[in-house]
């Protein structure tokens, strides 16, 4: 049995957390052994560590401050590898990967779920997200001649570090858990709007993600308005550094609801009718699959790995040109016409035929078990 350590900051109810959970859940037991690493604490009630907990056996957090991790992370880290001495490290980030690869006993697996230049510049500013950036893919530039596991999570977001760098990187698309992204049930989208105390009646477009510069909810909040779409509300699920300012914004708005952080999204979705983005980047974006999987269909900026999803099947969505907020809303007020339960029906069922996260799961084993030949273990 092959002992992988599955490496992350803590356990943060984020989307690369929440893959890795699922990667985690598929693993075939009787080949893999998952181990548990965190570099922090779990610091608040928006965390995944219960349902990590359940999944493996073995679990160790190093309790860092993000201060000492960046002088002593790798040291620690490898003096912990030093003991565990798993076969293969599964890094969920960049600095975590790089402090792994000090242990050479091991294959070394990440994935890069975003495009760092754009990811890095926008939360560590122009200059040094541009240097950590330039770092970043010089180290995968050296790790992918080394034969090591650097995967992309969508066909987009790989072809740009190929046509931008040069990188000829691996992909495994994203996945979703079909089980807890189930299909709604009939009459469910009136139950979950009584639980949740949303509005009855009315079209509900729902976008859910922290609140960045790179989602843009803002986008969403004028295209939305713009759309003039009678008895519609918008529904942004999500906390994050622009919270506040939109909400102070748009308040005289009674349409535009913002519950913040909330635990039970699936419910939210349920509730809903539509789900938009307006993302300027993204690796291959879970809160889209997540609602598709539930039955909604989309309407997303036309950056490349969107327009990856709207390919998977023909009547799932649409898309509007990136900074347009009037193509956003003529978009959105086109929708609001068609049959959305039918299209939400083709949606969910491109999900759970494409990008099951059991599939995804299944993929990154063949990954671990080629790495364990290729170092002749």
């Amino acid at each position: 049995m092959k002992r992988i350590v599955f490496a992350v900051s803590n356990c943060k109810r984020i989307g690369p957390v929440k893959q890795t959970l699922n990667i985690i859940r598929g693993l075939d037991r009787a080949a893999f052994e998952p181990i548990l690493v965190t570099l922090f604490p779990e610091m608040d009630q928006s965390t995944l560590i219960a349902a990590y907990v359940d999944e493996v056996r073995e679990r160790h957090c190093l309790g860092l401050s993000r201060a000492q991790a960046a002088v002593q992370g790798k040291r620690h880290l490898n003096e912990l590898l030093e003991k565990i001495e798993p076969d293969i490290i599964h890094a969920v980030g960049m600095p975590i990967y790089s402090y792994s690869l000090g242990y050479r006993s091991a294959g070394h697996v990440t994935t890069l779920r975003a495009y760092l230049p754009v990811d890095y510049r926008d939360r560590f500013g122009k200059l040094a997200g541009g240097l950590l950036a330039k770092r970043d893919v010089e180290l995968i530039r050296r790790q992918q001649a080394a034969e090591e596991g650097v995967v992309t999570c969508s066909m987009a977001l790989a072809e740009l570090y190929e046509r931008e760098h040069g990188l000829c990187l691996k992909v495994i698309r994203n996945g979703v858990d079909t089980n807890s992204y189930a299909p709604r049930a009939e009459g469910e989208r009136q139950s979950a709007r009584r639980s949740l105390g949303l509005p009855r009646e009315g079209l509900i477009v729902t976008y859910a993600g922290p609140m960045i510069d790179r989602k843009d909810q803002q986008s969403a909040i004028e295209g939305f308005l713009a759309s003039r779409i009678s008895g519609s509300h918008l529904l942004l699920l999500g906390g994050g550094e622009n919270y506040d300012k939109l909400r102070k914004r748009y308040s005289r708005h009674s349409a535009i609801i913002m519950p913040g952080d909330v635990e039970q999204v699936r419910e939210y979705l349920a509730a809903s009718d539509l789900y938009v983005s307006t993302s300027k980047s993204e690796g291959l974006p879970n809160a889209v699959l997540e609602a598709m999987s539930v039955g909604l269909p989309v309407v997303l900026s036309d950056i490349p790995q969107h327009l990856e999803v709207l390919r998977l099947a023909a009547s799932v969505g649409t898309s509007y040109a990136l900074g347009r907020t009037s193509d956003l809303a003529e978009k959105l007020l086109g929708m609001a016409n068609r049959d959305l339960a039918g299209m939400g029906r083709s949606a969910s069922c491109a999900v759970r035929k494409s990008l099951s996260s059991v599939e995804n799961s299944r993929q990154y084993q063949r990954l671990y078990d080629r790495l364990n030949m290729q170092r002749g273990a």
